[in-house]
């Protein structure tokens, strides 16, 4: 299921994103463990299709495969205990500090956060840009536990 929407060089099908959605919303009839669909999509959706489509090669070459082939979980940080998921409502910043950034704020509700090897951090660098002003980034939480799916 994971492999569908991603480049055979990276051990994906090459399936489009319709046919991801096609079969996400046919394992929702018949899979009873909704949380389970919902952390495959979000596995897919919030990390493994932006690495793909926007990361960097050392982004890829460090995560995507492995992302892919479910040797490791991400999660999404988004929501927020003041702006639940209004994304430009949230108060969680990143400033840059030399060639790294510092995240500082609260988040709530992390999709599959207890089990995840990396989750994307929604965070605002410029909180005057409005929506344009959100940044993602892609934090190792040091999970050992690195279950297969």
């Amino acid at each position: 299921m994971i492999r569908l929407p991603f480049d055979p060089e990276w051990g994906g099908l090459g399936h489009d994103a319709l046919t991801m959605v096609y079969v996400l919303e046919h394992l929702g009839y018949g899979c009873r463990d909704a949380g389970l669909l919902f952390t495959l999509a979000t596995q897919m959706v919030s990390m493994a299709i932006p690495i793909q489509q926007f990361g960097s090669d050392e982004l890829k070459e460090r995560y995507l495969r492995r992302l892919i082939d479910g040797s490791i979980i991400s999660a999404h940080a988004i929501s927020e205990p003041e702006a639940g998921s209004d994304a430009t409502a949230m108060s969680t910043t990143a400033t840059e500090d030399g060639d790294s950034y510092v995240i500082n704020g609260k988040k709530a509700f992390c999709t599959s956060g207890p089990v995840a090897d990396v989750i994307t951090v929604y965070t605002t660098t410029d909180a005057e840009a409005g929506a344009t002003g959100i940044t993602a980034f892609v934090v190792e939480t040091g999970q050992s536990r690195r279950p297969r799916w």
